[in-house]
């Protein structure tokens, strides 16, 4: 039997370890660091740099009656409320944007919709938060389902960033709903002008902002919606023009804009038409189109999709999507990688359907883009492992098969000593007995040999060649 040493037994012992913690540091690097912050019943959350004297971006949520900043997200948290709403039971607030609407002032500004039309923006100055009301929608229905606002420098001309409203309009003698798009802007630090800029008779869904059109200077605002298609909007010389992207017919449910593909330059769309994903994107002058996603990928139908930099060892950035296999299951945080080909995998489980998912980076001492998931009463933050993070993570993951392998390792080297004694005394116990009976050991074979044989038996061993 083979007999082992404990050093050969420790040795074994540190190499499984090694194994073990080489297998974890790998694995980790797909996995994601989770934290999480309390976020009440927020409708909506936004990120922005809102306190310039503080390091790093701060999270702001919508409830119907307040706004409220968490600060410190990748130190200690804190929470300061910026506005509250005393009329939110009948007039609650409904959407939110966080932009650089003040030139004078450091930092973002937070803008608020009510449910009425009445615009309301947030502004810190001298270290404290201050409240404006910029001004109503132009028509003055109730505005009940708008839910979309969005930053961006849509008239290069303007002071500031523009803030884009998206919103559906309820007539109560009809019982229907149109949708509408406003954008309020600040020229020569007067006064806010908000312009209704596009008229739908159909609901217009959801929106995004960005410079997706590179013969313009400034951004541009994509929208769509119920038998709407999806199109955008551009100012030019003081006009506004719609370019149709999908004409009408089927449900525009969510859109994003980012760079996600390498080539060409410039920044893509990615649309969720139906259950699909579409990707747009601009060569030669011309749009083109291309599905990313269908329904079949996996069974799972899109509601929603999101841009960021969610794996920094792949060039580029990514496609998110925010899907369900059918009503009855629970969602999934779906990833697209642009590489050879449109590469889909399930990046995360969801407990529920989220109400908001953001894609930004606001630690910037990680790697990649931090996935911000609203699910009320708190937003949970998926993060990139940073070394530090892997090395601990790894750590644990090793520490519990590390503690079981050590006793086993001395039962192993017990079992070893406890056997190799019973085979050594049985051995030794034949021995003698052959002694005894009158048999010698073959020191080549370790055979036992009567001793009127021995010389024959070496002679054989000679002509054999072992000797």
């Amino acid at each position: 039997m083979v007999r082992f040493r404990k050093s050969q037994l420790y040795t074994v012992w540190l190499v499984l370890i090694i194994i073990l913690l080489v297998v974890n540091w790998i694995g980790l690097r797909d996995r994601y660091v989770t934290s999480t912050y309390p976020t009440d019943n927020a409708t909506q959350i936004a990120l922005g740099d809102l306190d310039v004297s503080k390091p790093g971006l701060e999270l702001v949520y919508l409830t119907p009656s307040r706004v409220i900043i968490v600060g410190g997200l990748t130190a200690s948290p804190w929470q300061e409320t910026v506005f509250q709403n005393p009329d939110w039971e009948t007039n609650p607030l409904i959407a939110l944007s966080v932009g650089d609407y003040y030139d004078e002032y450091k930092g973002d500004e937070i803008a608020v919709l009510t449910q009425d039309g009445i615009l309301h923006l947030n502004f810190r100055g001298a270290a404290i938060w201050h409240s404006e009301e910029i001004g109503n929608l132009p028509d003055g229905y109730p505005v009940w389902t708008t839910n979309h606002m969005f930053a961006g420098q849509f008239i290069t001309t303007s002071d500031a960033m523009e803030i884009a409203i998206i919103g559906q309009h309820y007539n109560v003698s009809t019982t229907t709903s149109t949708g509408h798009i406003y954008v309020a802007s600040r020229f020569n630090s007067t006064t806010w002008n908000i312009d209704q800029v596009h008229t739908e008779l159909t609901i217009l869904l959801t929106g995004a902002a960005g410079n997706v059109d590179t013969s313009n200077s400034g951004d541009e605002l994509i929208a769509g919606g119920i038998d709407t298609g999806a199109f955008y909007l551009r100012y030019d010389e003081g006009t506004w023009t719609i370019t149709q992207l999908i004409e009408w017919g089927g449900v525009t449910r969510s859109i994003a804009v980012g760079d996600f593909m390498l080539q060409p330059a410039g920044n893509e769309i990615a649309i969720v038409r139906d259950h699909d994903i579409r990707v747009f994107y601009r060569q030669l002058g011309e749009w083109i189109t291309t599905t990313i996603w269908s329904e079949e990928h996996l069974q799972i139908g899109i509601e929603s999709v999101f841009i960021g930099d969610i794996d920094p060892f792949n060039p580029g950035h990514e496609v998110l999507g925010v899907g369900t296999v059918n009503e009855n299951t629970k969602p999934v945080l779906v990833v697209l990688k642009h590489m050879l080909s449109w590469e889909p995998n399930i990046l995360w489980h969801l407990v529920e359907s989220p109400t908001n998912v953001i894609a930004k980076n606001f630690d910037f001492n990680r790697l990649g883009t931090e996935i911000l998931i609203s699910n009320p009463p708190q937003t949970t933050v998926l993060s990139v492992p940073t070394n530090s993070d892997r090395i601990l993570r790894a750590g644990v993951a090793v520490l519990i098969p590390a503690i079981l392998l050590l006793p086993a390792t001395f039962l192993l080297f017990a079992l070893a000593e406890y056997f190799g004694k019973v085979t050594d005394e049985r051995r030794r116990a034949r021995a003698l007995e052959m002694i005894a009976q009158g048999y010698v050991r073959c020191p080549v074979c370790r055979r036992y040999i009567p001793k009127d044989k021995a010389e024959a038996h070496k002679r054989w061993h000679r002509t054999q060649q072992f000797y």
